[in-house]
């Protein structure tokens, strides 16, 4: 969260929401059924010391799975004794390491594969970026096959399964914890985990399948801008720049779209070539014009032909 909008800022500050998910569907996302439990105030994100912040209400959670509160009953004009359970934390990408205690940026950034992690630094775009996600598709998908479309290799390795809760603990309950942004933290060149999380000090955290949730409406929007920038030609914001024509010759896919040297200066084919009138009509008839993601597709499928 930052107060001042969209502007680009360094300000960063952070609400812990609580959601009572026992209530349906259609009610428990309410504003009057969410609870503001705290607001970690900025200008830098908590990092290590989210530990910190987060230890009342973790006394108050254990509080409530051991002893449990009395409340009043108005429908059955009785008290009764109340117990509650936090089953699992909702963010974006970003705070997830925070919360998980494992970098989601460098070379083993996938909380899955872990070291096993496959990753490319490009050379032009110099950004790291990360290879076989076909392993998590079915055995027999029809896209584990394909070797033109994606990186020229077929995949049919199958996929990590993810660590249960007891084997995080297990890595993370010895690590040394240092708090405070001025204090020099060592990096172990062994560990790929950052601290032990405090959330493992409620007696069922480790038990738990699922504990951590990624929020997708951050997910769908940077995509979004992504396919938005690039249909469009927005100059800064689209992916279909030299940079990007010079990391696939070196890597040595997709052919067609290597850049093109006359002795002076690169000339990319682009796969989406609209001129301007065009990009606004066509931009038009894809948010109005369909009503389904299949109509969404049948548009932008016509619009690459």
């Amino acid at each position: 969260m930052t107060p001042y909008g969209n502007l680009s800022t360094q300000h960063s500050s952070w609400l812990v929401l609580l959601v009572i998910y026992h209530l349906p569907p259609w009610l428990c996302m309410k504003r009057k059924y969410m609870m503001l439990s705290m607001m970690i105030l900025g200008p830098r994100e908590p990092t290590n010391d989210i530990n910190v912040y987060l230890s009342p209400l973790i006394e108050d959670l254990t509080k409530l799975w051991d002893d449990g509160v009395l409340v009043f009953d108005g429908f059955q004009n009785e008290t009764f004794q109340m117990r509650a359970l936090f089953f699992c934390t909702i963010n974006d990408f970003p705070a997830y390491e925070n919360l998980r205690s494992y970098s989601v940026k460098g070379h083993h950034a996938c909380p899955i594969c872990e070291e096993d992690t496959s990753y490319i630094q490009l050379k032009h775009g110099r950004k790291t970026v990360y290879t076989r996600h076909r392993h998590f598709l079915k055995p027999h998908h029809p896209y584990r096959r394909l070797k033109k479309t994606f990186n020229g290799i077929q995949e049919h390795e199958t996929a990590p399964i993810p660590l249960t809760g007891e084997q995080v603990f297990q890595r993370v309950q010895h690590l040394n914890i240092v708090f405070g942004k001025t204090q020099k933290k060592e990096k172990s060149k062994t560990c790929i985990w950052k601290k032990r999380l405090i959330f493992f000090d409620l007696p069922y955290w480790s038990d738990l399948d699922i504990r951590h949730c990624i929020d997708v409406m951050h997910v769908e929007k940077n995509v979004c801008d992504i396919l938005i920038g690039t249909l469009l030609n927005i100059q800064g914001k689209t992916k279909d720049g030299l940079n990007t024509h010079q990391d696939l010759a070196e890597m040595g896919i997709q052919l067609q779209l290597h850049p093109r040297s006359n002795g002076k200066k690169y000339t990319c084919h682009q796969l989406v070539i609209l001129c301007p009138k065009r990009r606004i009509s066509v931009f038009v008839s894809v948010c109005v014009g369909s009503k389904s993601h299949k109509d969404t597709l049948q548009i932008l499928r016509a619009l690459c032909s």
